[in-house]
């Protein structure tokens, strides 16, 4: 069998929904980039510049992967504990850091700029992933692993009463926060939200482990099952749940 280098053995995949197929090109596989960090989260893509972004949590740097030398770089060190990265509509980069307990933009220019601190007048807990809607609200997750010790940010009581999914509105150009109904929002729950939101919103839930995903989340339709207003979810489904050992 012919075997291409970097490709990691038996790392196959299962195409279960028909619609991933056009996310692939007809040679695509899995191949390693690059190894060398404690452990890897929130890659995002920058095709205009041709390299991938991600953070290397514990070790409090972003890093740089050059798709035309396949050369690794700090981009940028210390990070604030970045961890869940992603670009809005106009192609800028969003980031979650645990540090500062922020959301963050990063203009074409390199200059940051803070989205989101506090919610309800509380400081967050550690945002730590996210994702832009087609109507360019940002959708976060804010979980407290930043808080819980000091590897991957800093040992601090939480300021809020649980772990949620927030939503910040960019389109009046004043930030808001808009917490999703209590039902998301137990102790010790982390959500983490996946792919850029359109119809669904898949949710990733620890402790207990499951995958469930939210109704269409068009918030100017009103046979939605999100208020627009509230921002509450009338109906949510569980697709898969995992069994501990």
């Amino acid at each position: 069998m012919e075997r291409f280098f970097g490709e990691i053995e038996g790392a196959g995949f299962e195409i279960i929904e028909e619609e991933f197929n056009g996310c692939l090109t007809g040679h695509g596989r899995v191949e390693r980039l690059w190894t060398g960090a404690r452990w890897v989260e929130g890659p995002v893509w920058f095709p205009a510049g041709r390299f991938l972004l991600f953070s290397d949590i514990p070790n409090n740097r972003m890093l740089r992967w050059d798709e035309t030398n396949a050369g690794v770089s700090d981009f940028r060190n210390p990070s604030n504990f970045s961890n869940g990265n992603t670009r809005d509509l106009q192609g800028r980069l969003i980031t979650c850091q645990h540090l500062s307990r922020s959301v963050t933009k990063t203009e074409h220019s390199g200059q940051v700029t803070t989205l989101a601190t506090h919610f309800d007048g509380k400081r967050l807990n550690s945002p730590n992933d996210v994702v832009v809607k087609s109507d360019g609200s940002i959708w976060f997750t804010d979980p407290d692993y930043g808080i819980m010790s000091d590897y991957e940010g800093r040992k601090s009581l939480s300021e809020q009463s649980s772990c949620n999914v927030f939503r910040i509105d960019q389109k009046t150009g004043n930030v808001a926060l808009n917490k999703l109904q209590e039902a998301l929002s137990y102790r010790n729950r982390r959500n983490v939200p996946t792919f850029r939101l359109k119809k669904e919103l898949p949710i990733l839930w620890d402790d207990p482990l499951l995958l469930f995903r939210l109704p269409p989340l068009n918030l100017h339709n009103s046979a939605s099952h999100v208020n627009n207003r509230t921002g509450k979810i009338k109906l949510m489904r569980v697709l898969s749940v995992v069994q501990k050992k």
